[in-house]
């Protein structure tokens, strides 16, 4: 039975991140209510319910302020991390969970950021060779260039 990898290139720096499907929606979704949500009444219905409980523990709770009422104006800004590019989860520092390592070392090459750590980087001219290659392992890649994650 094969699994199936979702990938998309990255506007960011240009490389190609490949993640669990699940993972990839999951982020994704993550994504899509940021940028789009303009109170927290919307935020909260635009991801899962734990999410949105970790976000106001961190954001509120931990800090002693009072959680927003659902009509306050969202501003991604109010999410722990998201100004460092922390959150959501930046998914090619996660490839060796999709990938494994023979694989990302075939294709890929590690590199580091001054703020937010190491990632592997595949060049977006690889994915035929590297399609063909997660073919032969039983591996499914779709290209979902229209889902938000990175």
């Amino acid at each position: 039975m094969k699994h199936t990898l979702l990938y998309r290139i990255v506007p960011h720096n240009g490389g190609v991140v490949f993640a669990k499907e699940r993972r990839a929606r999951e982020i994704a979704r993550l994504h899509e209510a940021l940028a789009n949500a303009s109170t927290w009444a919307e935020f909260r219905k635009m991801i899962p319910p734990k999410e949105y409980s970790l976000i106001l523990k961190h954001a509120f709770d931990s800090n002693g302020e009072p959680r927003p009422r659902p009509t306050d104006a969202f501003e991604p800004e109010s999410v722990p991390g998201w100004s460092d590019g922390d959150y959501p989860p930046w998914l090619q520092s996660e490839m060796h969970l999709a990938l494994d390592s023979h694989t990302l070392q075939m294709f890929g090459d590690q590199r580091t950021t001054a703020i937010n750590g190491s990632y592997w980087h595949i060049d977006p001219n690889d994915p035929p060779q590297l399609l063909k290659h997660l073919e032969g392992l039983g591996v499914m890649a779709v290209n979902a260039q229209d889902l938000q994650f990175h």
